[in-house]
């Protein structure tokens, strides 16, 4: 009789250890949840702080958002830094009044982050281009930095 109540009493054990460690998996899980829903959603507004700094031309925010080695493609292929970007918004060349995100999509791996979707480029109520796009953010010292870029023309099908 005492090796049933024995053998019970580990059965019990075990049954126990098992519910608190999917008890403990799922506080995890929710918990990551919770933190990759603020993280994602900093992102997202880190990404619209830096479009708006484009279209105001604001070039403090711009340059305090990008990384010191920060590169961007662009849809010839030519790479630029940092200084060069912030100098192209600075001429004006391509002023924009706004710069709507869709299709956006976040992923994260660690401290990088890789943030991809479709932008559309409007001067004056007129749709001047549409773009796929690809910006590589990274947490430094508990701050995101966007350290590169890329823009790939979206052309109309004729």
């Amino acid at each position: 009789m005492n090796k049933k109540k024995g053998d019970q009493s580990v059965h019990s054990n075990t049954l126990k250890i098992v519910l608190l460690s999917i008890a403990a998996f799922l506080a995890l899980s929710q918990a990551s949840a919770t933190d990759w829903d603020i993280t994602e959603r900093h992102l997202r507004k880190l990404e619209s702080e830096m479009l708006a700094a484009h279209v105001t031309l604001d070039f403090a925010t711009l340059a305090h958002m990008y990384a010191d080695e920060y590169t961007y493609i662009s849809n010839d292929g030519t790479m630029l830094t940092k200084s060069q970007v912030v100098e192209i918004v600075k001429m004006a060349s391509f002023r924009v009044d706004s710069i709507p995100v869709s299709n956006s999509r976040v992923r994260m791996y660690g401290t990088t982050a890789v943030i991809t979707g479709v932008r559309k480029f409007y001067r004056g109520g007129k749709l001047l281009a549409t773009a796929r796009y690809t910006e590589v953010w990274v947490n430094r010292n508990k701050r995101w930095q966007c350290v590169s870029g890329q823009l790939t023309p979206i052309l109309e099908k004729k």
